[in-house]
């Protein structure tokens, strides 16, 4: 006679019999897990009226999740939070800031893709884009812009170096004040 590879129960129970018939140090306790969801009352996205959803996902109420005309109907959870962003802590200096992005986790003064603060005032829907901060070279000190991420000196310390930033070149204060000095300073 063949062994099968496998045996097949007909139910739940007769599996769960031949585990505790097999099980020679009785440590198998069959135990159903339970799920405790919680749902507590939320806000309707198209009414904004509260309701009691019947599912941890749901983000309509019965009235509204039977129209067929909703205005975010198919909107995913990013661009529903840019346009109501929820009110969170930053990680890194504690203030509260616009989460218009659920990994989030600074403010615009922490990071360069942070929301933005609660104390500025209403939030204002802008596209995070980072902005790039100019390194400074490890050789000289001089500030350089990057045309590659692992990039870390100038031209000046290296040949595949970036280029140098220009600084704003700033009028020295002379005791002169003839008329031509301060003609060349309006113009």
């Amino acid at each position: 006679m063949t062994q099968k590879p496998y045996q097949v129960f007909s139910s739940m129970k007769e599996l769960e019999k031949f585990i505790i018939d097999s099980d020679e140090l009785k440590e198998f306790k069959p135990v159903k897990r339970e799920i405790n969801w919680n749902f507590d009352a939320k806000i309707c996205e198209e009414c904004e009226e509260p309701f009691k959803p019947n599912h941890i996902a749901q983000h309509f109420c019965e009235k509204c999740q039977k129209k067929s005309d909703k205005q975010n109907k198919r909107e995913s959870v990013v661009h529903r939070m840019k346009r109501k962003p929820h009110i969170a802590k930053c990680s890194g200096c504690n203030k509260d800031y616009y989460r218009s992005v659920p990994t989030m986790h600074y403010c615009e003064k922490c990071s360069t893709r942070g929301g933005q603060l609660v104390s500025r005032g209403k939030y204002i829907n802008v596209d995070n884009k980072t902005v790039p901060k100019t390194p400074e070279c490890r050789g000289c000190g001089k500030k350089f812009h990057r045309t590659a991420p692992a990039m870390r000196y100038c031209k000046c310390c290296s040949p595949k170096g970036g280029e140098l930033v220009e600084e704003p070149i700033l009028l020295k204060k002379t005791n002169n004040t003839s008329k031509s000095s301060v003609l060349n300073l309006v113009k």
